[in-house]
């Protein structure tokens, strides 16, 4: 996400400083995303191959501890990027009452 279009005027200090947010902010969400679909996946394969197996009692826990852990993280990384952008916003409202 841009901030400024090919034919605009070099972007200020402050605009650079909202493009940084946002854009740490965005891999933040892609990161957690992402760990959460490999968190899903192992979540699931312990499940599956622990229930499958007739010889072994249930032992998928601690993996599926791991990737409770991991959307544990998630979770703290899209609170944050969405606390960044908040705070973008009330950065914006104290700037337009001056």
């Amino acid at each position: 996400m841009s901030l400024m279009a090919s034919n605009e005027r070099e972007p200020s200090p402050r605009e650079q400083k909202i493009q940084q947010i946002l854009d740490t902010a965005e891999r933040r969400d892609d990161s957690a995303t992402a760990r959460d679909a490999v968190s899903d996946r192992r979540d699931r394969t312990a499940d599956r191959e622990s229930f499958l197996n007739p010889n072994d009692p249930y032992s998928g826990q601690p993996q599926r501890r791991a990737a409770a852990a991991d959307r544990s993280h998630s979770k703290d990384d899209r609170e944050a990027a969405a606390d960044d952008r908040e705070q973008l916003t009330r950065d914006g409202d104290s700037e337009a009452d001056d």
